[in-house]
């Protein structure tokens, strides 16, 4: 036998399956299962979130002595407003995550739908819109999140963020009852892997989760207008 034929022979002997073509098809496509499959495992993943230990109250509400005029003018003066010139007030600290919250008439924004399944909106929306002509909306999304109640697996607060509609019911001609509701909390759970708005294709984006209202950030809210109520 011609050496170089016992040398071609000896070389495809030794040959592994793997450098076949059909081997080589079935490793591309089990590659592009694998690829598949995380991929619809990033799709599937969620960011836990759990709720910090302490009071969690389904409504936050105050009757405070006074009729519903002077309690809506403490109101006003206790939060933020954009001014006519366009420049907003700044009442509280940069500290106090009130200061990126402003201030505006709630009009006839809120609908039947919206009650979810938080208690306290679902009853909202089931009051006769002339109890809640005097309403207001603390407009806290035209600013930035900030650190709440929720809080990562691992204990890192996770950034929250929401509205809060402030409702004064009158109950006597000197009493009224102030609720503060929060309009749509959310947090920033972190990062997941979908599609943004108006994307043509995936990519890591916000993992943005709807959660229970907070007690703490609405009674801070229900405490400034006490405080404000108080002042001559």
């Amino acid at each position: 036998m011609h050496p170089r034929e016992r040398a071609m022979r000896a070389i495809a002997a030794d040959r592994s399956p793997s450098w076949s073509p059909g081997t080589r098809t079935r490793r591309a496509g089990s590659r592009c299962s694998a690829a598949a499959l995380v991929l619809l495992a990033c799709f599937a993943c969620r960011n836990e979130v759990e709720r910090a230990p302490g009071e969690a109250r389904p409504f936050v509400e105050e009757v405070l002595p006074a009729p519903r005029e002077r309690v809506a003018a403490a109101v006003e003066r206790a939060f933020n407003h954009v001014t006519m010139t366009g420049v907003p007030e700044h009442k509280f600290p940069s500290s106090d995550w009130l200061d990126r919250c402003r201030l505006f008439p709630l009009g006839n924004e809120v609908r039947p739908w919206m009650g979810g399944p938080d208690p306290a909106m679902r009853r909202y929306v089931s009051v006769p819109e002339e109890r809640r002509s005097a309403d207001l909306i603390l407009s806290c999304r035209v600013g930035s999140p900030w650190p709440s109640e929720y809080r990562s697996l691992r204990g890192a607060p996770v950034p929250f963020i929401t509205d809060f509609i402030i409702h004064l019911d009158a109950i006597s001609p000197e009493a009224t009852r102030v609720e503060i509701i929060e309009y749509f909390p959310q947090v920033i759970a972190g990062t997941k892997f979908g599609f943004g708005y108006h994307a043509l294709l995936p990519s890591f984006i916000e993992d943005v989760q709807s959660v229970a209202p907070t007690t703490t950030d609405r009674l801070h809210v229900l405490d400034q207008i006490r405080r404000a109520l108080s002042k001559p």
